[in-house]
This record gives structure tokens, C-alpha cells and sequence, in this order.
């Protein structure tokens, strides 16, 4: 099994590795179902993201151990009847190394460098909340304010 193509310190993502018992997940009673809208193929579970402790050891943000930069965030919220989606950027590896103290003139120049981090803020009702979820569609609503979170008000 070959998990995600990420790049970690963790021996290539390959499971089970050479020479060790297979890697079993547990089974559900009911199986995990099919995806009719994929003609039926059962559903496959992934794990992304299994270095979860470096979070904890360097902060959102930090220079972990691997060098490995933080993926994109998406955030939802509530505010009262609507949901606000913010995006976060992910990390770029000049972003990492000036963390560890390298200057701009020391490190090698990127070919493509990471897009600036920009804000995302987006405001929807009950009825598009379905839509926004759709794959390969942007909605070009960008402030350039940071997102500051609302009090949530009580029905009361």
C-alpha cells in the first residue's frame, strides 16, 4: 500500500515495510459501504498527516524535524445562520528556513516560489452551504483583513 506519495522521514510511506507482519485496520460490522456515484466501488481509508506530534513539539507554523511544510487549512465556522470559510496558506520551505535562521542571499533561489498568504473569508447561508463543498470551484472573496471571530449569540 502506498500512502499519499508524501514525503516524511518515515521510510517512504510504504506499509506493511519489507520484512515486517502486514498492517491491519479494524474491521466495522457493516463494512465501510460503497460510493454509488463511483459505481459502486467500496470506500478506501486514507491516513494523512501521521507526524500529529510535531505540531505539539514546534507550533503551527514551526520548522519541524523532517523540514516538511504545513499543508493548506480550511476552516469552517458558524456565525448565526451563516458559515464562514477561511483558508490558510500553506507553508513555504524559505518560510521554514528563515525559522532556523538562514538569510534570503543563503539560500539557493526556488524555481517556483509559495503564493503569499493571503486571508480567505467567505459568508454563506444554510442553502449554498451544500455547494461550497463541490471540488475544483473557487470563490474569489478575499479581504485583507485577518479574520477576527465573531461571539456566538444563544437562541435565548
Amino acid at each position: 500500500v502506498r500512502l499519499a506519495g508524501r514525503y516524511t522521514c518515515d521510510s517512504d510511506d510504504f506499509f506493511p515495510r519489507p520484512g515486517q507482519p502486514p498492517l491491519v485496520l479494524p474491521r466495522a460490522p457493516e463494512g465501510l459501504g460503497t460510493d454509488e456515484a463511483a459505481g459502486g466501488r467500496p470506500y478506501v481509508v486514507a491516513v494523512f498527516g501521521v507526524g500529529a506530534y510535531q505540531q505539539m513539539i514546534a507550533g503551527r507554523g514551526g520548522a519541524h524535524h523532517c523540514l516538511t511544510p504545513e499543508m493548506r487549512r480550511v476552516i469552517i465556522e458558524r456565525d448565526g445562520d451563516a458559515l464562514v470559510v477561511r483558508e490558510v496558506a500553506p507553508q513555504s520551505l524559505g518560510a521554514i528556513m528563515r525559522q532556523l535562521g538562514y538569510a534570503a542571499e543563503e539560500l539557493e533561489t526556488v524555481r517556483r516560489p509559495a503564493p503569499a498568504p493571503v486571508p480567505v473569508e467567505r459568508r454563506v447561508n444554510r442553502e449554498q452551504a451544500p455547494r461550497m463543498v463541490r471540488p475544483g470551484r473557487r470563490r474569489p472573496t478575499f479581504r485583507a483583513r485577518p479574520h477576527i471571530p465573531r461571539p456566538v449569540r444563544s437562541a435565548a
